[in-house]
């Protein structure tokens, strides 16, 4: 990397600061809700004038906000960006402000090896989880299922996936099992239609210490194992392998790092995030993690490139 893409790669983080302060006063909202100039947003958003000016030249420059003879607009671009909006994104953004915060005192975790502080907010992380992820449904499709069968979604997080599930394969059986925590957000969000749906199951508890169900067809792990250390991974491949019928298939999606972990870059910087976020999580290789399934009975392994940054890890219960 030459000294001029060093530099950009600085002044991102000056750009992605600028967003975050205009969501942290919730400026988008505010202008979506008809205040339009930046004396009455300072005024409402409680800054001074100058900062506020200084902030909405750059959102301007940015093409996040326009202005127009009748004052500041949002376009369609940043319309996801207003509470107003049905469909904003905010959750998501909200999950990477609190991450910034951490990733402020990267230096302090990887001298300690141990996560930063600071406190956890469940709902943003949630929300992040489904908004974050844009899933061509043809993805699914190309995966090895079959068309009728039994799967547990495990951590699976606000039902993405489990919905995929449904909406691909009308004679499956989708369990989804996670923290309580989860489970009650899900109750509130997810489409009323699939929470009566008698093909879907949601099932609350700890999956390193309480019962995950048995005979599943598939077990579906999502963006899991990166928050654990290698000896939680291998118990939770053990309770898998203890849950699946004979010839059954795990599918472990992640960022992996390839086998001489010299990259992917995203899977690399990833496991940084991991280092100031949880107490042993980082991301593992191909590699280590076949060698970890085949403790548990697993062989036949496919790694199959999923989207940008990520690939689907299978193996077959012997």
């Amino acid at each position: 990397m030459e000294f001029k893409d060093l530099k950009k790669l600085m002044g991102s983080i000056w750009e992605a600061r600028a967003l975050l302060a205009a969501i942290e006063l919730d400026v988008f909202s505010k202008i979506h809700n008809g205040i339009n100039n930046v004396p009455d947003l300072s005024k409402k958003c409680k800054t001074s004038l100058r900062g506020m000016d200084a902030l909405i030249r750059y959102l301007i420059s940015a093409g996040l906000i326009e202005e127009k003879e009748t004052g500041l607009e949002l376009n369609k671009d940043s319309l996801i960006l207003s509470s107003n909006y049905p469909e904003n994104k905010l959750g998501y953004f909200y999950h990477q402000k609190n991450l910034f915060y951490k990733w402020c005192r990267l230096t302090e975790a990887v001298k300690r090896g141990k996560p930063v502080s600071g406190k956890f907010d469940w709902k943003s992380f949630i929300l992040a989880m489904n908004q974050g992820k844009e899933i061509d449904p043809s993805l699914i499709k190309s995966l090895p299922f079959q068309e009728e069968f039994k799967i547990l979604d495990l951590g699976g997080g606000p039902g993405t996936f489990s919905l995929l599930f449904l909406q691909n394969f009308p004679k499956s059986k989708v369990y989804l099992f996670d923290l309580p925590e989860t489970i009650k957000l899900n109750k509130k969000f997810l489409p009323k239609e699939v929470l009566k749906d008698k093909r879907f199951k949601m099932i609350s508890g700890d999956f390193l210490k309480d019962p995950i169900g048995s005979g599943y067809d598939y077990i579906w792990l999502s963006s899991v194992i990166h928050s654990y250390g290698e000896k939680e991974v291998g118990k939770l491949i053990n309770k898998c392998s203890l849950s699946l019928k004979k010839g059954g298939k795990i599918l472990i999606l992640d960022f992996f790092l390839n086998d001489d972990k010299t990259g992917p870059p995203f899977s690399a910087l990833f496991s940084l995030n991991m280092l100031v976020n949880t107490k042993n999580g980082r991301t593992y290789s191909f590699k280590e993690i076949e060698e970890i399934l085949k403790k548990y009975n697993f062989s036949n392994f496919e790694r199959i490139p999923f989207q940008e940054n990520n690939s689907v890890l299978i193996g077959t219960l012997l």
